[in-house]
């Protein structure tokens, strides 16, 4: 077995990102973007419903304004991780701007946080994970992507998550959006749906658990997930960015 901190050993000083962990049982939910007022205290509420855990990788300034409800996290028993502060692309910031987004972050959440990072959007290029290893970071990404942020059809999702979800997976959700295409991705309805439904139908042959209880439990999956862009892939990206919406707080 491989402990929360036998896990960050593993990928100390590495370049590799965890993507999943070994298991005939277990499966770990994840939520990005939080803390949100609206639709954080609802996730908890339905994770509480049918005996579930999750990790809510939180970006920093949404901490800042809603401690209280990182709070409402801890105290339903699940845990909070490090989703930058600002949620920019780190595979467009120097190496100073990607560690001073880590620790803003982690200062915002302060020490309860779980020492996890996710990079947002899964930008890990530009040795990012090695540099998050400095911090004493792991960096988690996922093995399960239901595309929860551009779906607004609850029953699609699920058939994502059921097509999808296996012992072993890290899937990505999220509690809250910070950027898209479309405003109306940012209401939260079908994935709530789609949540609720999915945990009522496996609570009895799947646990679903935080990060740190996956570790103390089980061998984890690395994988190289960082890749470097050429320039007209940076500017591709910059591009990409500005048709963004961004998430007012």
């Amino acid at each position: 077995m491989l402990s929360n901190q036998g896990a960050r050993r593993r990928t100390w000083f590495s370049n590799k990102v965890v993507t999943g962990f070994r298991s005939n049982d277990t499966v770990a939910l994840t939520f990005d973007d939080g803390p949100d007022s609206q639709f954080t205290p609802r996730v908890l509420e339905i994770l509480k419903r049918h005996g579930a855990r999750a990790t809510f990788f939180t970006i920093g300034r949404q901490a800042e304004l809603y401690p209280y409800i990182l709070r409402q996290i801890e105290d339903a028993g699940c845990e909070v991780a490090n989703h930058s502060y600002s949620h920019p692309s780190f595979s467009l910031l120097s190496v100073f701007k990607r560690v001073a987004e880590l620790l803003h972050c982690e200062r915002a959440i302060g020490k309860s946080g779980q020492m996890y990072f996710r990079p947002p959007f899964g930008h890990a290029s530009n040795n990012t994970p090695f540099w998050a290893s400095l911090l004493n970071y792991t960096t988690v990404c996922w093995s399960v992507d239901v595309k929860d942020w551009e779906i607004k059809d609850p029953d699609t999702i699920l058939d994502l998550l059921t097509m999808n979800v296996r012992p072993g997976a890290i899937v990505l959700l999220h509690d809250r959006v910070e950027t898209a295409t479309d405003a109306s991705f940012y209401d939260r309805e079908a994935m709530l749906t789609a949540l609720d439904k999915f945990l009522d139908k496996h609570k009895s042959s799947i646990k679903f658990k935080m990060l740190s209880e996956v570790f103390s439990a089980c061998e984890v999956i690395l994988a190289d997930w960082d890749k470097s862009l050429s320039k007209d892939q940076r500017r591709l990206r910059q591009r990409e960015f500005l048709a963004l919406k961004r998430n007012a707080p």
